[in-house]
C-alpha cells in the first residue's frame, strides 16, 4: 500500500524548535483497525495519482486544506508567508501485522489562522505525542517522529582507547554507539558504566539533560545489548538512547523477542550488509541502519563502493548511514546524501580524525 500522509502545524514563535516539537495536526480514525485512534492526516494514493496529489486530496477530504490555499517549498524560491507551506520530508515503509505501507511524509506548516475542517466529519485535535499522552496514536506515530533525529554522524566505540579519546572530545560527539563485539557481558557493562558514570559527572548540567532520551534534540547513546541495559541502575537507563542489533542477531530477531522501549523517543538500530538484511530491518520497523561495508572488505563481506551502496539505500523503507572505511568529513557526507543514505559512521578513523582535529 503506498500513502501520503501531512505533517501538519501552525507557524508560530516557536517555529524554530523544528516541527517535532510543535502541537501537530491528528485525525481521528473512525474505521479498523485501530479505530478511535489518533493519525497524521492522509490515506491510500490513487492509481492515477502522484503522491502530492494524493496528499492534496487527503487533506481536502480530511481536514478541509484547499489545494489553492497551498505552495510547495523549492529551494532558492521565494514564497508567500500568507500560504500552507508544503515540502517533502521522507520516505519509509512501516509494517502493521500483515500489511506493509509506504509512507510518503510531507511537512505542511499552516499559517497560524488558517481554519481546519473535515469534510468527512472526522475529529481533528492538534497535539504532540511526545508531551500529551491523553490520546492513543498509530504505533507508525513515534516512529516519524523519531526521524527527525536520526543520527548523520555516528561513532563507533569498541575499546578502553575509544573511551579515553571520547573523555577529551565528548562535547563534539552527539550520537555514539558503544559496540560490544567479543567483550563478556561483565566487561561490556563496566564499559557501559564508565561511558554514563562520567556523563554523570559532568559539571554542566545542560550537557547531561540532553541524554534523557525522553527529549527532543538529545545527544544519543545506543548500546549492543537489551540485557545489558536491564542489568544498569534505573537512573543508568536513563541515558540510554536506543539498542543495537548486529547482523547475526537480527537474523534470528522477530516482533515477540525484539526490545521493548521505555521511552518512545528510544531508536532501534540494526547493522546490515545485503539487501537480505535491509529487508529484515524493514519487516521489524528499524529505526535506522548502519550499510556495510562501503569502501573496505570485511571477513567474508565484500565493499559495496558508492553505486552497491547507493543500488541497496535507495529503494530501502528506512534510513541508511555508510559504513567501513569511511572518513568522517564533509565529503563522506555528501557522498552518502548523494547515494541515498542519511548520514556516515565509523570506529578507528572516527576517532582518530576528531582527535587529531582537536
Amino acid at each position: 500500500m503506498d500513502c501520503s500522509l501531512g505533517f501538519i502545524y501552525r507557524r508560530s514563535s516557536h517555529h524554530w524548535m523544528g516541527p517535532g516539537k510543535q502541537p501537530l495536526c491528528f485525525v481521528k480514525r473512525t474505521k479498523t483497525p485501530f479505530i478511535d485512534f489518533y493519525e497524521f492526516p492522509g490515506g491510500q494514493r490513487l492509481a492515477s495519482e502522484s503522491s502530492r496529489e494524493c496528499l492534496e486530496r487527503e487533506l481536502y477530504e480530511e481536514i478541509g486544506i484547499d489545494p489553492s490555499d497551498c505552495v510547495y517549498i523549492e529551494s532558492g524560491k521565494r514564497v508567500n508567508n500568507s500560504k500552507i507551506h508544503i515540502s517533502f520530508f521522507k520516505t519509509i515503509t512501516h509494517s502493521y501485522q500483515n500489511l506493509k505501507v509506504k509512507l510518503n511524509i510531507y511537512l505542511v506548516s499552516l499559517p497560524h489562522d488558517y481554519k481546519l475542517g473535515s469534510n468527512e466529519n472526522k475529529s481533528i485535535i492538534f497535539s504532540n505525542p511526545l508531551y500529551d499522552d491523553r490520546f492513543k496514536y498509530l504505533p507508525s506515530t513515534y516512529r516519524i517522529l523519531r526521524l527527525f533525529e536520526i543520527p548523520n554522524e555516528l561513532f563507533i566505540a569498541d575499546n578502553l582507547n575509544h573511551f579515553e579519546i571520547w573523555k577529551n572530545i565528548k562535547y563534539q560527539v552527539y550520537s555514539c554507539r558503544i559496540r560490544q563485539g567479543n567483550m563478556s557481558d561483565t566487561d561490556y557493562l563496566d564499559l557501559v558504566e564508565k561511558y554514563i558514570a562520567n556523563i554523570i559527572k559532568s559539571s554542566d548540567s545542560n550537557y547531561v539533560k540532553s541524554f534523557l532520551p525522553r527529549i527532543h534534540n538529545h545527544r544519543l547513546l545506543i548500546i549492543d545489548s537489551c540485557d545489558i541495559y536491564e542489568k544498569l541502575p534505573q537512573d543508568y537507563r536513563e541515558f540510554i538512547g536506543g539498542i543495537h542489533y548486529n547482523s547475526y542477531k537480527l537474523h534470528h530477531l522477530d516482533q515477540r523477542s525484539i526490545w521493548s522501549r521505555d521511552y518512545n523517543l528510544q531508536y532501534l538500530s540494526c547493522s546490515c550488509h545485503d539487501r537480505n538484511d535491509l529487508d529484515k530491518a524493514c519487516e521489524l520497523n528499524f529505526d535506522f541502519a548502519l550499510l556495510s561495508p562501503v569502501l573496505t572488505s570485511k571477513k567474508q563481506n565484500n565493499e559495496l563502493g558508492w553505486e552497491g551502496f547507493k543500488s541497496l539505500s535507495s529503494t530501502t523503507g528506512l534510513p541508511i548511514l555508510a559504513l567501513g572505511g569511511i572518513d568522517n568529513n564533509s565529503k563522506s557526507m555528501e557522498l552518502s546524501l548523494l547515494n541515498g543514505g542519511s548520514g556516515v559512521a565509523g570506529i578507528s578513523k572516527f576517532w582518530y580524525q576528531k582527535s587529531k582535529s582537536s
